[in-house]
């Protein structure tokens, strides 16, 4: 796990003394991601540079940028297959590590473009060929590992965090307003567009390549979920086999040479992960187990967690964190996801990482099993009526109903959601369970990973989730309906699976999100409520706001006639947002000046 930065003087303005300079400047910004070294690698107009987080091989022989051959590499990730990659690899090239990162930059010599379907495994990466002046970015199939790029007529610049480009000559970053509308609807970007005027994410299984000689950037895909295969293989497909592969991928997945731990909060998922870990650990002493929530019992799930750790015997930790701390933390977080904050359990993960990385580097959680296996509870409502039209999938995983959206704000365009609308084309003859599960994987899962990835990272903690395995997420995609909603129970067959390692009463308990009283915290003058005042006073984005609206929900939210703190949160974190990346205010000075209001 990894930083990864560069860019292209295309027509090169800058001197070597700049050039070093916004390099060095735009490492520095994604430093945290990596706090065992760095390196910077420069040749004629292309700049790249790396901050290190070391899992494999811990000598300076696994120092990035990495160069072999006239090609460099600049990598962040994990690649679970590599001992096979660099076995078969070693009758041609010398290896001088024992890196997953060499044995990537050799598979590239080997075979360029086409490397993709030999990777098992979590990955960002730029490699720099000066054989024939091009430059490959790439990004795993689910979007684990974050790549954001840029291309001006002046530059090419790409980076694991957006807050890099703000050092590129001459770039101010500026609202992409044509995008918000879904952003206030949905609390996040489901297309390759961010809120960022003129900066883009990579989509999940995508590469780009450009050419330095003439500036031409190509999009393609490396790999889509198949949506066909289905018919192939149903009564293939059972407990055993779909069991085998998930064992099979925590095993890979505790491919380290560093403490790996798990993110245990007591639902099926984590807990499941933690038994196949503890089952198939090596390690001559007891993994190390993370739970976190408020001190109080309706707000914390340890009661569970704790039944899962001690039946297991993890070295067990349950963290606390208050709504005071929740407060300061949120403008850091944001600054940190380089994004409004989508869902406030993204806060108390980044305090669990911040408290996990004193014991391991490596943390498994479950994430990935709900999208893939049918877990979320408002599937139901769904799966169990005859009739579902495609803009009730469309708005599923939504936090805001657009003609809310509409009244308090301006950008919200009458025809839009064109990105969503072309995904649910592709699965228009599927059943309803198979095309919720594509859309959530597509749409809702890849800003849960992005959070996950930078969360952790601000930590220099990388984070793994065994459930999405490509082989396992196939297979799991390609089940009948009713394994897994069976009209009682979702996520059906994961928890029959769970049984062979977790009570019962454990594995069939109701689903519990994991959560924060927000509603509560929006009427407290000294906790949410604090930014509530605040930003109402000072109206820093009166074009983007209608502020008299937004105040009237906020009164009525208080009155407990209706429940507004959605709409509420989806304000906040926009505004937080605002001050850091456009106003440029330091996100560890927000919460005390909003205290300061106060008084």
């Amino acid at each position: 796990m990894c930083g990864v930065v560069g860019f292209i003087d295309k027509k090169n303005k800058l001197s070597k003394q700049e050039f070093s300079s916004v390099l060095d400047k735009m490492l520095n910004s994604v430093v945290h991601r990596g706090s065992d070294g760095s390196g910077v690698f420069v040749k004629n107009s292309i700049g790249v540079a790396h901050a290190r987080l070391a899992i494999l091989d811990l000598t300076n022989e696994g120092i990035q940028p990495m160069t072999r051959n006239n090609v460099t590499i600049s990598y962040n990730g994990e690649i679970y297959n590599f001992h096979g990659i660099k076995k078969q690899l070693e009758k041609n090239y010398k290896f001088k590590s024992n890196t997953d990162t060499e044995a990537l930059l050799y598979l590239y010599l080997e075979k360029k473009n086409k490397l993709f379907n030999n990777l098992m495994g979590m990955f960002a990466f730029s490699v720099i060929d000066f054989n024939d002046n091009t430059v490959l970015l790439a990004v795993d199939r689910f979007g684990i590992k974050p790549l954001y790029y840029m291309d001006t007529d002046d530059w090419f610049a790409w980076s694991s965090e957006v807050k890099s480009f703000a050092y590129m000559p001459k770039f101010e970053f500026a609202l992409n307003g044509a995008i918000l509308a879904e952003q206030f609807v949905f609390r996040s970007i489901a297309d390759r567009q961010t809120i960022y005027k003129n900066v883009f994410k990579m989509l999940p299984g995508e590469y780009i390549t450009h050419s330095v000689r003439d500036g031409e950037t190509r999009i393609s895909r490396h790999w889509n979920l198949p949506i066909d295969e289905y018919s192939m293989f149903p009564h293939e497909i059972n407990v055993s086999n779909i069991s085998g592969l998930l064992e099979s991928s925590v095993q890979e997945h505790m491919l380290s040479d560093v403490p790996v731990g798990v993110q245990l909060s007591g639902g099926v998922d984590s807990s499941l992960i933690s038994a196949i870990l503890v089952k198939n650990s090596k390690l001559s002493t007891r993994p190390h187990s993370f739970s976190i929530g408020l001190d109080d019992p309706k707000w914390n799930e340890f009661r569970y967690s704790r039944i899962v750790a001690d039946q297991l015997r993890t070295r067990h930790h349950e963290i606390i964190f208050t709504e005071e701390e929740f407060c300061h933390k949120l403008p850091i977080a944001t600054y940190h996801l380089d994004e409004p904050v989508n869902h406030s359990h993204t806060v108390p993960m980044q305090i669990l990482a911040e408290y996990a990385k004193n014991d391991v580097t490596v943390l498994l959680s479950g994430e990935g099993a709900d999208e893939v296996f049918g877990g979320y509870i408002r599937y139901k409502k769904f799966l169990t009526h005859t009739k579902v039209e495609d803009v009730d999938v469309l708005l599923s995983n939504a936090f805001n109903v657009p003609d809310e959206v509409s009244k308090f704000t301006s950008f919200l365009p009458k025809y839009g959601f064109k990105f969503r609308k072309d995904l649910l084309r592709q699965v228009f003859d599927q059943s309803i369970q198979r095309k919720l599960s594509w859309y959530d994987i597509n749409t809702y899962l890849t800003p849960l990973l992005v959070r996950q990835d930078k969360v952790g990272m601000k930590s220099s903690l990388e984070n793994r989730v065994p459930f999405l395995d490509s082989k396992l997420v196939s297979a799991g995609f390609c089940l009948q309906d009713a394994e897994k909603y069976d009209g009682k129970e979702t996520k059906a067959l994961i928890k029959e699976i769970a049984l062979r390692y977790l009570p019962q009463d454990l594995v069939y308990r109701e689903k519990v999100g994991f959560g924060q009283p927000l509603h509560e915290w929006f009427n407290n003058k000294s906790g949410l409520g604090a930014y509530l005042d605040y930003f109402f006073h000072f109206q820093y984005n009166p074009d983007v706001f209608n502020y008299i609206y937004i105040k009237e929900l906020s009164i009525v939210h208080k009155s407990g006639i209706v429940n507004y703190s959605s709409v509420l949160w989806t304000f906040v974190t926009f505004e937080i947002w605002s001050l850091i990346f456009i106003r440029k205010m330091n996100p560890a000075d927000i919460w005390f000046k909003v205290k300061e209001f106060q008084k």
